[in-house]
This record gives C-alpha cells, structure tokens and sequence, in this order.
C-alpha cells in the first residue's frame, strides 16, 4: 500500500499543503512582529511628545506667574503684596526699587544696602 501512487501523491500533497501552512503562520507572525514593533514606536513618540508639552506648560505658567508677581511689584499693585522680610532681617518693610540686572535676574531695594535678589 506504501508504493500505491495516489498514497504516494497524497502524502506529497499533505507534505506540501503542511509546508504552505507553516510559510504562512511565519508570514503571519512576521507581520504581527512588525505591527507590534511600529505600535510600540507610535506610543514611545506619544508619551515623548506628552512629556515635551506638560513641560512646555510648566514652563509657560512658571513664566506668567513670575511675570505677573514682577509687574504686581513693578506696578505697585495691591494684588502682589511685597514679601515680607523675616523678623530678624535687617530689610526693613516700605517703598522698594525693582532694578533689573543684565543677567536676567530682579533685584528688589528698599535701601541703599538691602537688597533681595530673584532670578528669571
């Protein structure tokens, strides 16, 4: 019965429909492999991008609260109370200067010789 032809082509024919089968589940896992790798590509870019604009943000209010207290001192405005010196500090409280310096930082005189210094 092992050298009848149409066993013999029957095996062939499994052999070869066993052999396309396994091609395909490799085509299949390939492929599986691939969007697993572009969909993991896609997330670590999403969350980059989540990081770079939560900081953009933190940065943004950072700025426009320090401007916002700046102008409130600038302006004198009753919004932004003058910080208070501590109760040992020789800075006495009253009538402050706001002089800018050249290296983006803000210094606060309320005499000659007391000075506090803040920087942008």
């Amino acid at each position: 019965m092992e050298n009848d032809p149409s066993t013999q082509l029957l095996t062939e024919q499994l052999k070869h429909l066993n052999t396309l089968y396994k091609a395909r589940m490799d085509a299949l896992e390939e492929k599986l492999n691939h969007s697993k790798q572009i969909s993991d590509h896609r997330l670590s870019a999403l969350e980059n991008t989540t990081r770079d604009h939560e900081t953009r943000i933190r940065d943004a209010t950072q700025g426009v609260t320090q401007f916002k207290l700046f102008s409130g001192l600038a302006l004198g405005s009753s919004n932004h109370p003058l910080p208070q010196p501590a109760a040992n500090s020789p800075i006495k409280s009253g009538v402050c200067r706001i002089i800018r310096s050249p290296k983006r930082s803000i210094q606060v005189r309320s005499s000659a010789k007391e000075v506090m210094s803040v920087t942008t």
